[in-house]
This record gives C-alpha cells, sequence and structure tokens, in this order.
C-alpha cells in the first residue's frame, strides 16, 4: 500500500510539471514576430550606412539572425542574448 502511494505522488509530480517542459521548448511567438520584424526593418536601414556604423549593424543582424534561427529550431536561448540584441535597434 504504501509503495502504491509512493508511486502515485511521484505519478501525479510528473505529470503536473510536464505542461512546463512543453512550454519551455515552444518559443514565444510574440518575441520571435518582434525579432523577425527588427531584422526585417534593419535589411532596409543597413542599405543606406557606410562605414564603421554599416559594420556595427551587419554584426547586429548577424546575431539576430542566429538568435532567431535556434528559436525556430527550438533550442533554448538566454532572454538577456534577446535583450542585449534588441537593446541595439532601441539605440
Amino acid at each position: 500500500m504504501k509503495t502504491q502511494k509512493s508511486f502515485l505522488a511521484i505519478a501525479l509530480a510528473v505529470v503536473a510539471s510536464m505542461p512546463a517542459w512543453a512550454q519551455e521548448k515552444r518559443p514565444d511567438v510574440e518575441v520571435l514576430a518582434r525579432m523577425e520584424k527588427t531584422l526585417s526593418d534593419t535589411d532596409r536601414q543597413v542599405q543606406h550606412l557606410t562605414g564603421a556604423s554599416r559594420t556595427r549593424w551587419v554584426q547586429n543582424q548577424a546575431k539576430l539572425r542566429s538568435l532567431v534561427e535556434r528559436l525556430r529550431a527550438g533550442e533554448t536561448v538566454d532572454p538577456k542574448e534577446i535583450d542585449e540584441v534588441l537593446k541595439e535597434y532601441s539605440r
């Protein structure tokens, strides 16, 4: 009887934590959409830049593209990385 109660408690704990597992693997749709829009906007803006400004924007674009691809692939991305890259575009 004690074994059955222990098994039931473990099973309930696993079932209760499953939605959290599923949620972690799915990228936040709003964040991904914002990142894709920013990437699209920067494609247009970078065409008008030259020199060091252009180099900096192109490097930030590469970082942003990498993050978008990682999110689409289902990889986990540190929110600080996303904030750092998006902060560059809000300047």
